[in-house]
């Protein structure tokens, strides 16, 4: 009989740690619960170690960038085939989207696609005297020794475009914040790509276009063709680089209004001329700009 209770109680001990096990694991469903009661709580010392519950952030120190500007070009004054001769393109406004990364509280880096919008020159540059004839020159026998050209007024008309898109990537340096403003100082490298388009025609005092077969007053069967009009275009890719500086202000945790300026070399511009020679000139830019900078978290 002794036996037969040893063997009992230690069934009994088995059957009572097994159920014990069970209403642990479904300590969550209604009815277990109501059976065996709720699982008891896990007390330190136990070897339990819970899991780590600390938030995952998304894109820490990361941001995206807008801006907006406008953009005053020097002075070009080259050529008179492909730039306008000491003149220069009138003021355009620039567009970009970029993408950054802020390493601590002095230094972050982006990188942005400038896009300017075409900027365009028509304007009458230049007028002169224009072959539109020959009369023959005769002797007092009233032969034919000779002819003299026979003249109109005519005035060009000039049209040119050029179109800048830029790729550059940007440090800058933060230099502190005062009354919540932080003024910042930056310099980056790049490449621009160029996009150049000029024509020049040319107009009688009549308005037609001068393109005019003049016959010889020598040789009535020889004619000669008149047309100086010209059109050239150019693109390239170039070596770029800005320098800027500014303020920024931050409006909510996650977002930052940057007000600032930039300078701008974007390469050079071509330009050929009538006697076709070759020139350039520096393709610069002055810029205000205005932009916001977003931290997703």
């Amino acid at each position: 009989m002794s036996f037969l209770a040893r063997g009992l109680g230690i069934a009994t001990v088995a059957t009572v740690a097994a159920l014990g096990g069970h209403s642990t694991a479904q300590a969550a469903d209604p009815a277990v619960s109501s059976m065996f009661g709720a699982a008891p709580p896990i007390m330190s010392g136990s070897g339990y170690t819970p899991a780590d519950e600390t938030p995952v952030t998304f894109a820490s120190n990361w941001y995206l960038r807008g801006d907006v500007g406008v953009s005053q070009d020097v002075q070009i004054g080259i050529g008179n085939a492909m730039m306008p001769r000491g003149d220069k393109f009138p003021n355009t406004w620039s567009f970009s989207l970029g993408a950054g990364y802020k390493f601590n509280d002095w230094i972050r880096g982006d990188l942005t696609l400038d896009w300017r919008a075409p900027r365009s020159f028509n304007e009458n540059t230049s007028t002169i005297a224009c072959v539109v004839g020959w009369l023959p020159v005769k002797d007092i026998n009233g032969n034919i020794v000779g002819e003299t050209p026979v003249h109109d007024s005519c005035k060009d008309w000039y049209q040119a475009r050029l179109n800048n898109t830029t790729l550059l990537m940007n440090l800058y340096a933060d230099l502190g914040t005062w009354w919540g403003l932080t003024p910042y100082i930056g310099a980056g490298v790049g490449v621009n790509y160029v996009y150049q388009k000029a024509s020049q025609n040319w107009y009688m005092s009549n308005g037609v276009a001068y393109q005019v077969y003049v016959a010889d007053a020598m040789n009535p069967t020889q004619t000669w063709y008149y047309n100086y009009d010209q059109q050239r275009s150019l693109k390239s890719l170039q070596f770029a680089y800005a320098l800027m500086a500014g303020l920024s202000y931050a409006v909510t945790p996650h977002m930052s209004v940057d007000i600032g300026a930039r300078y701008a070399h974007l390469g050079k511009v071509t330009s050929y001329t009538s006697f076709g020679g070759v020139s350039q000139k520096a393709n610069n830019a002055k810029e205000v700009r205005i932009g916001i900078r977003y931290y997703p978290d």
